[in-house]
């Protein structure tokens, strides 16, 4: 009965809403659930709908996309961004790197914790990873800081905020004529789509990307998927990975 009344309520959610929006609204309600059998105040959990929303496309640019914007900011705000488009980490995780966290002897960094907000919390999945440092990688903006600072730290000598960093960055796309993208997909996502269009092998950009488990790194081979089909139809494609109108 009380399954009825589960698809019943997802049935009556405005029609307006995605799909993902749906599936976020019910597995907050499936939590819901849950706690209340904790409680004993429920019996059992109702049977809940499946829905799989498909994911959505990648956005992502080139390398030289990447630099030309990086060429339009501050020189005071170059290092985080610059890092984050050779390293691929989350925003949130480049934002609460420390001192300590840089092996400059092994050229490794420890990826384990990120800022949610102004609170710093470990890192999506749990689990901090190493990655290895590029060559691009100026260890002049360890020096003078103490093991426990933060590396990144705005011109108020604090660290970046995600909202700072967002402004900072649509200001420099815009000044270097660049179409809208976010930071996440101009960086993260797109070494992991240069890497795969480049032909490296999935695990070892699942591992580039501390992921958990490969299923989360096999998105990025539909981008590759594109590509391959694009020169099949006979078209060719812009920087952001999606198919252009045909020659």
């Amino acid at each position: 009965m009380l399954t009825h009344h589960i698809e019943g309520f997802l049935s009556g959610l405005p029609e307006h809403l995605s799909l993902k929006t749906k599936q976020n609204i019910m597995t907050g309600l499936k939590t819901f659930c849950n706690w209340l059998i904790e409680l004993e105040i429920l019996a059992k959990r109702p049977k809940f709908p499946v829905l799989s929303p498909p994911e959505p496309a990648i956005e992502w640019i080139d390398k030289d996309a990447q630099l030309k914007i990086l060429s339009c900011l501050d020189i005071h705000h170059r290092p985080i961004f610059e890092f984050m488009m050779y390293h691929p980490v989350r925003p949130g995780e480049a934002r609460a790197l420390k001192v300590k966290d840089f092996d400059l002897a092994l050229g490794e960094v420890l990826i384990q914790r990120a800022f949610s907000l102004k609170e710093v919390r470990s890192r999506k999945n749990k689990k901090p990873y190493r990655l290895p440092l590029s060559a691009s990688f100026d260890s002049a903006v360890l020096k003078g800081k103490f093991p426990d600072m933060f590396v990144f730290l705005n011109k108020a000598a604090r660290p970046y905020t995600s909202e700072g960093l967002r402004k900072l960055w649509h200001k420099a796309r815009v000044k270097a004529g660049i179409p809208s993208i976010k930071l996440y997909n101009a960086t993260r996502h797109s070494i992991a789509s240069q890497a795969v269009h480049n032909g490296v092998d999935l695990s070892l950009v699942s591992r580039a990307l501390g992921h958990s488990s490969l299923e989360m790194t096999k998105r990025y081979a539909s981008v590759s998927v594109r590509m391959l089909r694009a020169v099949v139809d006979g078209a060719r494609l812009v920087q952001n990975g999606k198919k252009a109108d045909s020659n």
